[in-house]
């Protein structure tokens, strides 16, 4: 079964991933063109929503990581619950789908 154009094993080792360098409530969804059953390729962008303030270090370790583990291009926007977020974040926030 594919969700989101991503196999159940992409989304459990994205799961895993997320949930080893980011500790505590994190929401992952997914925007963009992963959202599009009709089309093929693409990279994955990835909104995480977290408790703690997002760290840039952990942020490029997760890009990494992911895109290791998941042999795809991926794009991580991370925002802070409660905190100011750019016009951009707020539309991608306003697209996306959390992660099943």
């Amino acid at each position: 079964m594919v969700v989101m154009r991503l196999s159940r094993d992409q989304i459990q080792n994205l799961k895993i991933t997320v949930a080893s360098l980011f500790k505590g409530g994190t929401a992952i969804r997914v925007f963009g063109s992963r959202l599009d059953d009709t089309t093929k390729g693409g990279d994955l962008d990835l909104l995480l929503e977290l408790d703690e303030r997002p760290d840039l270090w952990k942020k490029v370790d997760l890009k990494i990581a992911l895109e290791r583990t998941l042999g795809l291009p991926v794009d991580v926007l991370t925002m802070q619950r409660g905190g100011f977020h750019t016009p951009f974040k707020r539309l991608a926030l306003s697209k996306s789908v959390p992660l099943p």
